[in-house]
Parts: C-alpha cells; structure tokens; sequence
C-alpha cells in the first residue's frame, strides 16, 4: 500500500511539472516578458491561397447579403476590401511570422479594391507584433514631399544656419535654391543626384575639391556607382532632416493606441541619366516632439515617376 501511495505521489507531481511549461509561456505572453528575436524588416505578399483563407473566415462573420457577397469575392478575385485586411490579415500572418519578439514590424503587400468589381491595385500595410503575442495593425502616416516645396525647404534651410553643414550652401547652387550636400531643392522639387553637378559644384574657383573632397576624389576616380550610393545615403539623411523639422514643434508622436506609428516619405531624386524616380523610405518615430528623432525602418526603394 505505501508504495502505491508512493508511485501516485510521483506521478502527480511529474504532471504537475510537465503542466508548468506552458503556464510559463502563457504568463510571459500575458505580460509581455517574452523575447524572440526584434524584427523590422519582415515582408510578405498574400498569396492565392491566403485570399481564399480571408475569404472563409470573412463569410463566417458576415451578418448581411452585401457582407456575404464581397467576402466571397475575395476569393475569386484575389483582392481584399477596405477595413477587410485589419482584422484578417493579423490571423493569415500568424503562422508565417511566428516567435518574433514584440515591436517586430511586418509589412504585407496585398491587391486593393474598393468596392466589387473595382480595379484592383497593389498595396502595402504593416503589422506589429504586440506584447501578448498577436500582430496588430500600424498606422501610417504619409508624406509626400511633391505635394508642398515646404518639404524640400526645410532641408535646404537646415543646411544654411548648421555649423558643419554651412559650407555646403554655396554660391554655385544659389540660383536653383539647392545645398550641396543633400542635393536638395524646392524650387525643383527634387534631389540632385547626377554626378557632375554634384562633384564639380563641390569645387572651389580654382578647381580644387575643399567644400566635398569625398564626391569629388569618387568622380574624378570614375567611382560611380559608390558615387551614387553615398548621394543616396546623403538623401536618406535628408530625410530624417525633413521629419526632424517638420515635426520641430509637434506632431510626431511613436505610438498610437499602443501601436508604432509607421512615417512613409516619398521624395523625388533626379538621376545622372535624367531620369527622375520616387524615393520611398519608411522611418519610426524614437523620441517624440518638440525635440523629435527618427531611424529608418526600411528602404530606399524607387520607383519611375509618372
């Protein structure tokens, strides 16, 4: 008998132990102690199979006629609605992007459509991982330097009273309102990325490179192509100016309801071919007005301007 009472003993508390495990994981998710890895740069674009996916769940949910028939559509058109993906994209993502650490970033490009039967067009939203292990949706907000010379002001402004940077607002770019060393003009709205008006307008009246000796001794090396990653990084730069002078006063804030707030900015560079492309680089906000600070999320990506 008292073994027996001894083995159930054992037993029980081999159970007991076994059951603590996922009561562990359950209390670190609650309180949002949980570390996986910190990504910020996770991408994915809904496949066929995930439309069909959204598609049944979405019929699940629907409470009308007109719910129903879009949520079926979904799935023979391939394309999600406006207010459809905040709610499903988060349980398709799921398993794809699982054991990521909280503040992790994922942007999902799916097909648009307004309404059924609308044209449909290529979109991009993003989702954060949350303290109790779910994705949720991130705002974002958009600015699009083309849209106000105001934007491309501030950083020519920013250059001209900046104690390093006041050498680069020199005679030679006055005309077109533009410093040298992001390139950066309202009254073209643009940045100037073609070699030579960058490298040679960084010389001085003799010749000699003592405003920009770095683009200068690239051109002259016939070093182009690392000639036009440094302009590109100067760009992204000027970017972070923008937003910093933009948001001076107020504005920029990091969370809203919980969630980071994703700050797209899309900015127009003209390059050595002439051709002009759209800049498109995505930042988080790291300390809020008045003294705002920003680090880039993701990009530069380009895209030919229309």
């Amino acid at each position: 008998m008292k073994f027996k009472l001894h083995y159930i003993i054992i037993a029980l508390v081999g159970v007991l132990s076994f059951a603590c495990e996922p009561l562990d994981e359950i209390n670190d998710e609650l309180d949002g102690s949980y570390t996986g890895p910190l990504r910020k740069d996770l991408k994915y674009e809904l496949e066929p199979s995930d439309y069909v996916t959204i598609s049944k769940l979405a019929q699940e949910d629907a409470t009308t006629p007109e719910e129903l028939e879009k949520a079926e559509q979904i799935a023979v058109d391939t394309v999600l609605y406006p207010g459809i993906s905040v709610d499903y994209i988060p349980l398709v993502i799921d398993d794809i992007f699982k054991g990521y650490g909280t503040k992790s970033i994922s942007e999902i490009t799916f097909r648009l459509a307004e309404d059924v039967g609308a044209g449909a067009e290529a979109t991009a939203e993003y989702y954060e991982m949350q303290p109790a292990r779910f994705w949720k949706f991130s705002p974002v907000i958009e600015i699009d330097m083309n849209s106000d010379k105001a934007f491309y002001q501030y950083i020519t402004d920013y250059v001209k009273v900046d104690d390093e940077l006041g050498v680069y607002w020199e005679a030679k770019y006055l005309p077109y309102g533009r410093d040298l060393y992001y390139g950066s003009t309202a009254k073209y709205y643009n940045f100037d990325l073609v070699y030579h008006n960058r490298a040679n307008s960084s010389r001085d009246m003799e010749g000699e490179a003592e405003i920009d000796p770095v683009l200068a001794e690239l051109y002259d090396a016939s070093e182009l192509v690392k000639l036009e990653e440094v302009l590109i990084e100067r760009v992204v730069e000027g970017l972070e100016v923008m937003l910093q002078q933009h948001y001076k006063a107020s504005g920029a804030e990091i969370l809203s309801n919980g969630v980071t707030i994703t700050y797209k900015v899309m900015a127009t560079c003209r390059f050595d071919d002439r051709s002009n492309q759209i800049m498109t680089c995505n930042f988080n906000c790291t300390k809020a007005s008045p003294e705002p600070e920003f680090e880039l999320l993701s990009g530069p990506e380009f895209s030919v301007k229309k």
